[in-house]
């Protein structure tokens, strides 16, 4: 979306808003722990004659109270206050330093108060666009002004937040929509995981695997994840961007790939789900014990052959290999297509013959060491041939020859029958050879047709 200049790996995601109430024209989320309240808000439409908004809150039900005594108003520009979005002067330096590198990258484009209204938010396709936008970073909201702080928060109080338009220059009576925050209650944001690991590449990498429901992930304003490894009292995270995952599934996967640890001691992972407001929920944690793990098994090393209606598979296994596994797949794919296991064996099997192949078909195989106690697979080295069609072709018949001139140049010219046969065939030439023997003559290209001019160039006379 070039005005706001933010990457976007889709363009057409729409993203769930939960309020409390709201109306036909915005949608606001909020979260609040009892030290920050922070709301976000995008419409569904932007009227004509809207200038900007208010926000206002009141307690246990009574009057509104107005939180910003200027309009909260659609801009990305340097010189934009940032007074009405963060309370915090650190924070709001600290706003105005990201937009400014966000500017000077290049990531995010300045836009005024007139081509934010007149431009980007008069067309309604572009609001899904930012919905998304504004999903990946919640401070992209304050900054493009579509978001608010506060952190004042009285104790033992139930508190009710509105986002209230300005139209025409008069602030509306009712508000647009509302956020409400229960004493003493903290967000929801808690998701059930499941989480495993698998030891990829005979030791070479680990793959970190979680389960979860991504209807749950949605409902609790979860928008992905971070991974972290735990190191004594601290933690190092894993992945740079968020982790972002598609809720195609159910349930749904998060994994991450990383170098199989070194070392003899245990090591923690825990995966964080992390809501649209940036706040970090109660991570899941799986512990690599890499005594589980100790098995010597080297790759096996698969050949293949292709016989007249089958392929012939053998393999070689590493010494006293079988008696660590629990047996042996061989898997086959044709070209563009993914791996499928078309026999289980036994660990002490060194051959298999596939029959269903088919004659001028490409075919992929590799063989997997599968260990005891549930330990990761290993693969074998892959290995591709063509199924060829072995039986004989069809025979020419008809075999004809005779001496033409054309342009001054003589020619054998030979003509023959083309089989009737539904098979591919191609034709060689042969000739006598010196010492009587007919001898294929290596210059002349594989013939489909029936016809071929041989140019004669000796003076003596030669068998075709």
């Amino acid at each position: 979306m070039k005005f706001l200049g933010v990457a976007l790996a889709c363009l057409l995601v729409t993203i769930s808003w939960r309020a409390s109430a709201q109306s036909a024209e915005f949608r606001l989320i909020g979260e609040g722990n009892g030290e920050v309240i922070k709301l976000g808000w995008l419409p569904k439409m932007w009227p004509a004659g809207t200038s900007g908004v208010k926000i206002q809150k009141r307690l246990d039900h009574g009057d509104w109270i107005l939180l910003t005594a200027d309009e909260i108003y659609p801009a990305v520009e340097l010189t934009k206050s940032l007074n009405n979005v963060e309370p915090s002067a650190a924070e709001r330096e600290r706003l105005q330093q990201k937009l400014k590198d966000l500017m000077d990258q290049g990531k995010l484009k300045p836009n005024s108060r007139a081509t934010y209204q007149d431009v980007i938010l008069a067309d309604p396709k572009n609001l899904p666009m930012l919905a998304f936008a504004f999903a990946t970073d919640y401070e992209l909201m304050l900054l493009n002004g579509f978001g608010f702080i506060e952190r004042d928060i009285p104790p033992g109080q139930d508190l009710e937040y509105g986002v209230f338009p300005v139209l025409n220059g008069s602030m509306s009576a009712e508000p647009a929509a509302t956020f409400a925050w229960m004493s003493g209650t903290k967000p929801d944001n808690q998701l059930a995981m499941t989480g495993s690991m698998e030891v990829i590449g005979n030791k070479k990498s680990l793959l970190l695997k979680w389960e979860f429901d991504a209807i749950e992930l949605k409902a609790k304003q979860l928008k992905g994840f971070n991974i972290y490894q735990i190191i004594g009292e601290g933690k190092i995270k894993l992945n740079g961007d968020l982790i972002w995952v598609t809720s195609g599934s159910d349930p749904a996967t998060l994994t991450r790939k990383i170098p199989y640890p070194e070392g003899k001691e245990k090591v923690s992972f825990v995966a964080v789900p992390v809501s649209y407001f940036e706040t970090e929920a109660q991570a899941n944690e799986i512990v690599f014990d890499p005594a589980k793990y100790a098995i010597n098994l080297t790759p096996p090393v698969l050949s293949a052959q292709s016989g007249s209606a089958a392929v012939l598979l053998t393999w070689s296994l590493g010494p006293g290999a079988s008696a660590q596994l629990v047996g042996l797949e061989v898997q086959r794919k044709a070209a563009g297509q993914n791996y499928e296991t078309i026999a289980s064996l036994k660990a002490t099997d060194n051959r298999y013959e596939d029959v269903s192949v088919e004659a001028g078909q490409y075919y992929f195989y590799r063989l997997v060491a599968v260990p005891q106690a549930g330990l990761a697979k290993i693969w074998s080295n892959e290995v591709v041939l063509q199924q060829l069609d072995n039986s004989l072709p069809a025979t020419p018949m008809n075999l004809k020859g005779e001496i033409v001139q054309e342009n001054g140049t003589t020619y054998a010219r030979l003509t023959w029958d083309h089989p009737q046969t539904n098979q591919e065939i191609q034709f060689r030439i042969f000739i006598d050879s010196p010492f009587g023997d007919l001898a294929h003559d290596a210059s002349i290209d594989p013939i489909t047709g029936s016809t071929y001019d041989f140019e004669i160039k000796k003076t003596r006379s030669d068998t075709y």
